[in-house]
């Protein structure tokens, strides 16, 4: 919905400033720009970089495979909205009572949460070191009603690069197999490097939904479509 938050960006609310119990920069930077989009009447989206066309076409190739039913009794990619916020879930499993995202960085990027993994953590080490994707799922959280979350990261083996370009080869909607065909060429000319094959190409972070900072941002996200009210007129 226009002029309203999206999960993905409620990281930026609840980023504190520099003073105890400040918000900030980001806070006011997300309100102009929700502003913006009413005065337009429009979504603003930025240029899709050559790192998100990565994420997107992986992401998309494990919902369509579902990788050798990983995802067993899953509901994919779900448009959700309440008053407050809107946002699409990569998955649900209500068996569960789980809503969890798809993150597909790049190497480095896996391998930092490899490392992150490895050490243990909490759901406090979480919101520390990866505090975009804690709200997020703390925001889909409140959007699903589910209490258990979980981050699936993915980065692939030189057999899964090759099954994503067979994937590709045989997609269905031209216009998708045209772009990401093109693309896929593209970062194979870069020389991407494969997963090396004594790591596990998937790696979970799970935790429970802190009700204290569900209602810290419940409480947060009442409080901006306030402030955007006089600009809904």
């Amino acid at each position: 919905m226009i002029g309203k938050p999206t999960a993905s960006q409620c990281w930026r609310l609840m980023a504190n400033g520099r003073a105890k119990g400040s918000k900030g920069a980001e806070y006011y930077h997300y309100l102009d720009e929700l502003k913006l989009e009413l005065l337009l009447k429009m979504r603003i989206k930025d240029f899709t970089s050559k790192e998100q066309k990565w994420g997107l076409m992986c992401e998309k190739f494990l919902c369509d495979t579902k990788i050798k039913n990983f995802w067993e009794d899953s509901i994919f990619q779900t448009h959700h909205k309440n008053p407050l916020v809107s946002g699409y879930t990569d998955y649900e499993t209500p068996n569960f009572n789980c809503v969890g995202d798809i993150k597909c960085p790049q190497l480095k990027g896996y391998a930092t949460v490899i490392a992150f993994a490895q050490k243990g953590y909490s759901a406090l080490d979480i919101k520390n070191e990866f505090p975009k994707y804690y709200w997020q799922l703390t925001a889909y959280s409140l959007l699903t009603g589910r209490p258990n979350l979980q981050l699936f990261y993915f980065y692939p083996h030189q057999k899964q690069l090759e099954e994503i370009r067979e994937w590709l080869n045989n997609y269905q909607e031209t216009e998708f197999q045209t772009q990401y065909a093109t693309f896929f060429y593209e970062i194979l000319n870069d020389q991407i490097q494969p997963l090396p094959d004594h790591l596990k190409n998937i790696t979970l972070l799970d935790w429970e939904v802190d009700q204290e900072d569900l209602l810290a941002l419940k409480q947060t996200l009442i409080d901006v479509n306030e402030a955007l009210e006089e600009n809904r007129k």
